[in-house]
């Protein structure tokens, strides 16, 4: 555990107290966030905060030195384990119970009535969208709801080539371990962590081309264009071990987010592991597999789903 004890020359000292100042600006800047989305309040208010947590995360970023960037991951990878399948905010029956408060009251109706109460993320909890929108017209910032919104804001605001690939690293050692863990009890809880980090590891992979256009030509021999894991080596080992619904949901939550990237679709790796998915879908909708029929329905499910959107 971090102590200013075990920090005993100049250089250390500077180190601990740099992570200190790193994690109390990180939990102020998720706090800021926390009141933000958890509290009725008007867009412009609402968007000042947003854009001042924005400029906090570009500012801490530019201060991590090389020496905390690896703990800062750690940090960053824990916190978000911890809360980022969590949802944040006030819902119908939390602001219900305040009926008494008149001007709550008052806020409620004006988010459900109004039109541009309803395009604000502060109130997408509240309020549903009677006209619905089509798959087509879903942007990146709706795929990351509650708290991993936050965390999601960090990321791109930050921008930090160094904090980013250390961070990628260490998300697909974490997926990797995970995936070839044996749990039984919580076995929802932990795919959906592998969910959670397979997302936010296509979305470092993937984000740097969602602006670009697709005449853009991909380069095979750049280690960038190349993903971080194995895919199609977890897979096949997923299908011999009968893992598959395991392994898959974080496979596509990973390749979902190369829906707005036009040019990674191009390259040959994940080409042959839309190969050996598509493969995989073909055989869970054989009825010769009734025997795993729940699970191949589920992992057809999230298969079709990723067919569609990608």
């Amino acid at each position: 555990r971090d102590s200013r004890h075990n920090y005993r020359s100049l250089d250390l000292s500077r180190l601990f107290k740099e992570r200190e100042e790193l994690r109390d600006s990180f939990l102020y800047q998720l706090r800021a966030f926390q009141e933000v989305r958890g509290k009725l309040m008007g867009n412009e208010e609402s968007d000042n905060i947003i854009n001042s947590i924005k400029q906090e995360a570009r500012e801490m970023m530019k201060n991590v030195s090389p020496g905390n960037v690896d703990w800062f991951v750690n940090l960053f990878c824990d916190l978000l384990l911890q809360i980022g399948l969590l949802p944040v905010g006030e819902t119908d029956s939390e602001v219900l119970r305040h009926v008494t408060d008149k001007k709550r009251l008052q806020k409620l109706h004006m988010r459900f009535t109004s039109k541009s109460g309803q395009k604000s993320k502060s109130s997408r909890k509240l309020s549903l969208d009677q006209k619905g929108s089509s798959l087509n017209e879903v942007t990146p910032e709706q795929s990351f709801q509650g708290h991993q919104e936050f965390f999601f804001m960090v990321l791109q605001a930050g921008d930090s080539y160094r904090f980013n690939t250390h961070l990628k690293r260490r998300l697909a050692r974490s997926i990797s371990e995970m995936s070839t863990a044996n749990e039984t009890k919580g076995l929802c809880l932990h795919i959906a962590k592998l969910q959670l980090l397979a997302k936010f590891l296509g979305l470092l992979v993937f984000s740097p081309n969602w602006d670009l256009s697709s005449e853009r030509g991909c380069d095979v021999s750049d280690a960038n264009s190349l993903p971080p894991l194995d895919l199609k080596m977890h897979i096949t080992k997923a299908w011999n071990d009968y893992r598959l619904v395991v392994v898959i949901p974080w496979v596509v939550k990973f390749l979902s987010m190369m829906r707005w990237d036009v040019s990674s679709k191009k390259l040959p790796c994940y080409a042959h592991t839309f190969a050996v998915l598509w493969t995989i879908n073909l055989h869970c909708s054989n009825e010769a597999t009734h025997h795993l029929q729940t699970n191949m329905f589920m992992v057809r499910l999230q298969l079709d789903a990723l067919f569609h959107d990608v």
